[in-house]
């Protein structure tokens, strides 16, 4: 969605302002019959010379130039139906939501090299929080031998903004340790609150652990000579 106008609809042009004052301007703002969601679309605002398209200079309140503003998030509702993974699983995380399967691009890697991990989670309710999944890939030893861990959706629909029903394909970019040692690797995920660190329980277990599946982290190649 987009509306661009005079400010004051230009009843009241910049040229007239003064030093100290506060105006109030208000928008309309449509949003198109084809938005795709859902999603918690973020307002962004700003001005520019409509001679040049140039935008003007913004800055913190320190001072400090920035390239843009959101003023805040607005949800665009949009149904949803449930997408069938290839791996199926039922884990209820904190009675709020459900992770019901996974892909896993390969069942191997090597050290250095980065894997997709998609999730699939039904919402039976709204979160209190916006909740970060955490993507924890274990070696034999229990040491962490890679991480993909980030808000769902890239943070494009944060978990504050979910509803009963909602049913949500997560993509995750896990990225393997370059020392990471061959052998047999834990792949677990869940979701934990960025500001506490505390996690979303799994069932009555507070660690809040689900244990996907296990993958391989072989030994680089040798070089042909």
């Amino acid at each position: 969605a987009q509306r661009d106008s005079f400010p004051g609809m230009g009843y009241y042009a910049p040229t007239l302002w003064q030093p100290g004052q506060v105006i109030r301007d208000r928008y309309d703002v449509t949003i198109a019959p084809d938005a795709a969601g859902p999603v918690a679309a973020e307002i962004e605002v700003g001005l520019y010379d409509l001679a040049t398209m140039d935008r003007i200079e913004m800055h913190d309140g320190a001072g400090q130039p920035i390239s843009r503003v959101a003023v805040g998030r607005v949800k665009v509702n949009a149904p949803t139906t449930a997408a069938q993974p290839t791996q199926q699983i039922d884990a209820l995380l904190g009675e709020r939501v459900r992770l019901r399967g996974f892909d896993l691009e390969r069942s191997s890697v090597l050290p250095g090299q980065q894997l997709m991990l998609t999730l699939y989670w039904e919402a039976l309710g709204p979160l209190p929080t916006d909740y970060t999944v955490f993507v924890h890939l274990l070696g034999e030893d229990g040491a962490l031998v890679g991480q993909g861990d980030g808000p769902p959706l890239g943070n494009a629909y944060p978990t504050s903004y979910w509803a009963a029903g909602d049913h949500l394909v997560d993509t995750h970019l896990i990225s393997v340790n370059a020392d990471a040692p061959a052998g047999r690797a834990r792949l677990q995920v869940g979701l934990y609150d960025p500001n506490t660190g505390q996690r979303l329980p799994l069932g009555t277990n507070p660690e809040g652990v689900i244990e996907l599946t296990t993958l391989s982290i072989i030994s680089q190649p040798e070089a042909t000579p």
